[in-house]
């Protein structure tokens, strides 16, 4: 049976030997002194060996070998070697071309600042040296630490910094070794407490005739943080389209903000069910410590409660640049729907363009941009066939050819972040959700 990590990893930092620069603007900490760090484990990688370069970007973080190393996935069993149950550690490892790894160091880098990083260590030897040195976002050298003594998985280096900057960058190196450097684990507190932030920008609840239009939203946590029972604080917020509170769910004006633990690779679901009556439509806002997944369905369902149909949406960070296809079929009625949603306190600029590859540049029948001004909070929901008729500025153009076939892109640009869903229409309903594809990282 495997031993408590954490047994090991107490007892590696309290045994081996512990050198550190007197001046360095970075100290040693003990893997206890950790308060409620974002864990980075790569239990999923089990069995792979290929490029574990940007595996982990969507957290911010990102692996770079040096000299021509190559970070990659490795996969090593741990003693005692069970056949029948076998037990495996996964872990990022600084590959060198010829194997040979001495003057080759792994890098780390932090997409946001650190207050304290730790790292569990391997594919070293007891009297590996492994050197471990923090750099700032301007490449300000914080200071290393040296840790005398590496084990197959293990043991625990963790870092603290005082300095205004933080931690971006760890170099780690064996030095003179030429065993290849390799991490099995990450502990990253952030220097500023992180909110991830994503956006759906149409929801709706309502009656609509003899069908009813609702909104379930599905979350799933892919992350785990200190200890077993960790789970990441969500918070919904629903807006109406003029930035108001958007009672969407079932409670009265607790309707409007749900908040709930969501523990790491779990579920959760929320179904619309607001006051009684006509459409009543929005976007919704979810903040969380851990970037989580969300998908907003929007369902027509009978009088009997039978989904007639439904369009899933990703939540998606709000960007300045965003484009997705765009298409108008007169004989079947074929529209593209799309929503826009300003989530922060500015008022903002859209410009809209439209991209039609048979002219290379814009339709015949459009004159000029449309320029739309949103206030901060503020929603539109619209049709490509009204986009003659948007209210705002620089909006000349001719009557839409609704009697033509139209196939292009609609560029989506704007001076603030704003959300943008596409959806694809059949005589006003939903028939599929369109692809939003933006520069932006």
């Amino acid at each position: 049976m495997r031993k408590s990590l954490t047994r090991l990893l107490i007892l590696g930092s309290a045994l081996l030997s512990l050198h550190t620069d007197a001046s360095a603007q970075v100290r040693r900490i003990a893997w206890q002194d950790l308060s409620n760090p974002m864990v980075l484990r790569f239990g999923e990688f089990l069995f792979r060996t290929g490029d574990a370069t940007d595996a982990n970007s969507r957290l911010g973080v990102q692996f770079r070998g040096e000299g021509g190393s190559v970070a990659e996935f490795r996969t090593v069993q741990r003693p005692p070697y069970d056949m029948f149950l076998p037990d495996w550690a996964v872990g990022v490892r600084n590959v060198a071309p010829d194997g040979n790894s001495a003057g080759r160091a792994l890098i780390i880098r932090f997409q946001e600042p650190l207050a304290r990083v730790g790292l569990a260590l391997g594919n070293g030897s007891e009297t590996t040296v492994a050197r471990i040195e923090a750099l700032t976002a301007k490449g300000e050298s914080l200071g290393a630490i040296e840790q005398v003594g590496v084990e197959l998985e293990g043991p625990f280096v963790g870092l603290e910094t005082t300095h205004a900057e933080g931690i971006a960058t760890l170099i780690l190196d064996y030095g003179a070794d030429p065993r290849e450097e390799e991490v099995h684990e990450l502990w990253m507190e952030p220097l500023r407490p992180r909110t991830f932030r994503t956006c759906l920008a149409q929801v709706a609840d309502g009656s609509v005739g003899e069908l009813r239009l609702r909104t379930l939203l599905v979350f799933q946590n892919p992350y785990e943080s200190f200890g077993d029972t960790f789970a990441t604080r969500v918070r919904v917020s629903f807006f109406d389209s003029a930035g108001e509170p958007l009672e969407l769910l079932p409670g009265g004006s607790a309707g409007a903000v749900v908040e709930f633990d969501l523990p790491k690779y779990s579920p959760h679901r929320l179904e619309s069910g607001g006051p009684p009556g006509g459409l009543r439509v929005g976007y919704a806002t979810i903040e969380s410590s851990l970037p989580v997944d969300v998908l907003g369905i929007l369902q027509t369902v009978s009088g009997a409660s039978e989904i007639v149909s439904e369009v899933g949406v990703e939540a998606r960070e709000p960007k300045v640049y965003q484009v997705f296809p765009v298409e108008w079929k007169a004989a079947a009625r074929l529209d593209t729907g799309f929503a826009i949603a300003n989530p922060g306190d500015r008022e903002t600029k859209v410009q809209l363009k439209l991209y039609d590859p048979s002219t290379k540049f814009k339709p015949p029948w459009m004159s000029n941009w449309p320029l739309l001004t949103l206030a901060p909070g503020e929603h539109k929901a619209l049709f490509l066939s009204e986009i003659c008729n948007l209210p705002g500025e620089f909006r000349l153009c001719h009557r839409f050819p609704f009697d033509e076939d139209f196939e292009g892109a609609l560029q989506v640009i704007s001076d603030e972040p704003v959300c943008v869903t596409s959806l694809r229409t059949r005589r006003g309903w939903l028939v599929s959700s369109l692809p939003v594809g933006s520069t932006q990282r």
